[in-house]
């Protein structure tokens, strides 16, 4: 996926729209005008910001993301009585 935000004037953006439909390697593309952009960070920059919020305490008995698990439960068999 690639965005482009560009201000230009109507006949830069139908040559643009003409180049994206002859190039084979584009299956699929979208145009879409906006009377004003959003300032300020993007969603996506929101959402990282909200990710770097650091340590989040402790998981119990989950253990730690990159930590041992410890051992694993004996699972029962359910073809064990046939």
């Amino acid at each position: 996926y690639v965005m482009l935000n560009i201000d230009a004037p109507a006949g830069v953006v139908a040559e643009l729209e003409r180049q994206t439909q002859i190039n084979e390697d584009i299956i699929r593309y979208m145009t879409v005008k906006v009377d004003e952009l959003e300032t300020g960070p993007s969603v996506m920059m929101r959402k990282q910001e909200r990710s770097d919020r650091g340590d989040r305490g402790s998981r119990g008995d989950r253990g730690g993301r990159d930590g041992d698990r410890g051992p694993r439960r004996e699972r029962e068999d359910a073809n064990a009585g046939e």
